[in-house]
């Protein structure tokens, strides 16, 4: 059995970078080529790491962009609510149901969603096979979190007036 020096020479020996240099010089050789191996997978692995870095900060970056693009699309509705001028709105591209409660409330007296419903069934707005007192329900809801009525009694609504409103 050979040791581990002569597996060694045997390798340096049978090398075509070795052949015709002597064990010294192999081996010299030998542990150049290493280190340049070295020195290439340690340029290889920081090329690596760099690219990695920057494809984590384009991403840490693309979710910062669309985190601010979110805020600014709820802070652009916000202002819109608060600016809102009921008198001064216009109503196009509102639903009929809108359209139907804005005629209704818009005169500053209270009313009940029975007063709406009757309108409603007067002029044929078709709900579906919805109740009529559920749909205004869910519509006056929604306006009222969007601050354009105000519930002042129990099924009881009004247009909401504004401070800044003339």
């Amino acid at each position: 059995m050979k040791s581990s020096d002569e597996a060694l020479d045997d390798v340096l020996v049978n090398h075509p970078v070795f052949l015709g240099a002597n064990v010294r010089d192999r081996l010299r050789m030998l542990r150049a080529k290493l280190n340049e191996t070295l020195v290439e997978r340690e340029i290889a692995e920081n090329e690596l790491a760099n690219r990695t870095h920057s494809v984590v900060g384009r991403q840490v970056l693309d979710e910062q962009l669309a985190r601010l693009a979110a805020d600014i699309a709820f802070f652009e509705r916000r202002i819109a609510v608060l600016q809102y001028d009921p008198k001064a709105a216009p109503l196009n591209g509102r639903t009929p149901i809108a359209h139907l409660i804005h005629e209704v409330l818009a005169d500053g007296h209270l009313h009940n969603i029975s007063e709406i419903k009757a309108l409603a069934e007067k002029r044929g707005i078709d709900f579906g096979n919805k109740s009529a007192g559920r749909v205004l329900h869910g519509a006056l809801v929604g306006m009222r979190q969007h601050g354009i009525v105000e519930m002042v009694s129990p099924a009881r609504w009004r247009w909401r007036e504004r401070e800044n409103s003339q």
